[in-house]
C-alpha cells in the first residue's frame, strides 16, 4: 500500500472473524470528512457457505455501497450508509432474479423466483419489505415485511411475514438463526389459509397451524393444524418428529376429526426412491366422511412399509385386529396386502391374503 499526509492505501487488506471473512483494497483520504474506496471479497462460513463483493465509495456522513452475492445464488444490492461517525443508519435495495433453492431445500417445489426487498435501520436492528415472485408462487406473488434483529452471530425475526396479495394466506415466523462454528435455527411459524401447491389447486390446505423447528443440519419438529385435503375433511393434527435432507421421521402423531381418529408414526425418505414406513392405531373410522353411505365405527391396527408413492410402487401392508360395525353389521378380522412393480415381480400385481368375519 502507500501513506502520506492525506491519503492512505492498502492494497492488500484481510479479516476474519470466524463467522466472516474479507479481503481486498481500502483507500482512506483526510478531509472533513474523511473520505473513504474499496474493493471487498468476504465469505460467510455457512452451509450452505456464501461469498461475494463489495465495493463502497463515499465518506462518513454517507457512504454508498454496491454488493454481489456470487455462491450460492446470484443477488445484487445497493446500499446507502449515513452517519458512520455517530449512530450508523443505513437504507438498501436487494434484488435477485432466478434464485434456486436448491442449495437449502433437496427438491424445491417452488422458484427459480425473483425476490425484490427494500430495508433499512441500523446495524442492530432494521426492518424490510418487499415481494417474491416465480415458479410455484400465487399470482401476485408474496408480500414480505420483517423486522430483524443482529446480536454478535446471529439474526433473529421478531416476526417475519409472508402474505398472498389478497390476504387470504398469511405465515409468520419468529425465530433466531446463529451462523459461525455452532450454527442452529430455532423458529415458530404460524399460518392461516395456508395451501399445497402454493399455487394451483391444493392438494394440502390447512386453515390454521403452527410449527416449530429446532437444529441446523437435521431439526426437530413440533405440529399442531387443522388439515383437509379434496378428499377428506378438515382434520387436527398434532405430530413431533425429525426432518433433515434424506427424508421426514414422525415419532408421534394424533388425527382428529370427522372420520375418526388416530395415533401414528412413521417415516418418509426424499430422493428417487421414496422409502416410506407407517404404524397407526385407528378407533372410531367413519368411511361415509370419504364415500356416502359407508357409515362405519371402526377400530385396527394398520403397519405398512414401501418405496415410492402412487402407481408402480412396491409395497406391503397388514391390517389387524379389525373390529366395530359397517353398515349397521358387526365387521372383525385383518389382512395383509403386498404390491410389487413389474420391476420387482415377473408379473406385476397385488397380492392379498385376508380374514373378516361379518354379523
Amino acid at each position: 500500500g502507500q501513506v502520506t499526509h492525506v491519503r492512505i492505501e492498502l492494497d492488500d487488506v484481510a479479516a476474519d472473524a470466524g463467522a466472516w471473512a474479507a479481503s481486498g483494497r481500502v483507500g482512506l483520504v483526510a478531509g472533513r470528512p474523511l473520505r473513504l474506496t474499496g474493493e471487498l471479497d468476504w465469505t460467510v462460513r455457512a452451509d450452505p457457505a456464501l461469498a461475494g463483493t463489495l465495493r463502497a465509495h463515499g465518506d462518513l456522513g454517507t457512504l454508498d455501497l454496491a454488493a454481489e452475492l456470487c455462491r450460492p445464488v446470484a443477488a445484487s444490492a445497493t446500499v446507502t450508509l449515513t452517519d458512520l461517525d455517530t449512530a450508523l443508519r443505513w437504507q438498501a435495495q436487494v434484488e435477485s432474479t432466478g434464485v434456486d433453492l436448491s442449495p437449502w431445500v433437496a427438491t424445491p417445489q417452488v422458484g427459480p423466483l425473483t425476490v425484490r426487498l427494500h430495508g433499512q435501520g441500523s446495524l442492530q436492528e432494521f426492518e424490510l419489505n418487499g415481494t417474491a415472485s416465480g415458479e410455484g408462487l400465487p399470482d401476485g406473488g408474496l408480500a414480505i415485511e420483517g423486522r430483524l434483529v443482529h446480536e454478535g452471530n446471529a439474526l433473529s425475526a421478531d416476526p417475519l411475514q409472508l402474505a398472498t396479495q389478497d390476504g387470504g394466506t398469511v405465515v409468520t415466523t419468529r425465530g433466531r438463526l446463529v451462523l459461525g462454528d455452532d450454527p442452529g435455527l430455532e423458529l415458530r411459524s404460524e399460518w392461516t389459509g395456508l395451501a399445497w401447491p402454493l399455487a394451483g389447486t391444493p392438494a394440502v390446505s390447512s386453515r390454521r397451524g403452527w410449527l416449530e423447528l429446532n437444529g441446523w443440519n437435521g431439526f426437530a419438529f413440533n405440529l399442531d393444524a387443522a388439515v383437509s385435503t379434496p378428499a377428506v375433511p378438515e382434520t387436527s393434527v398434532t405430530a413431533t418428529g425429525q426432518l433433515d435432507s434424506s427424508g421426514i421421521t414422525v415419532l408421534q402423531s394424533t388425527l382428529s376429526g370427522a372420520i375418526g381418529r388416530a395415533r401414528a408414526k412413521g417415516h418418509l425418505g426424499f430422493g428417487a426412491a421414496r422409502p416410506w414406513s407407517l404404524e397407526t392405531a385407528v378407533e372410531g373410522l367413519d368411511l361415509s366422511a370419504f364415500r356416502p353411505g359407508l357409515d362405519s365405527d371402526l377400530t385396527f391396527g394398520l403397519e405398512g412399509s414401501g418405496t415410492g408413492l402412487g402407481p408402480g410402487a412396491d409395497w406391503a401392508a397388514r391390517v389387524r385386529g379389525v373390529h366395530g360395525q359397517l353398515r349397521g353389521h358387526d365387521l372383525a378380522g385383518g389382512a395383509f396386502v403386498i404390491a410389487q412393480s413389474a420391476a420387482v415381480a415377473d408379473s406385476a400385481g397385488r397380492r392379498e391374503r385376508g380374514d373378516f368375519r361379518s354379523s
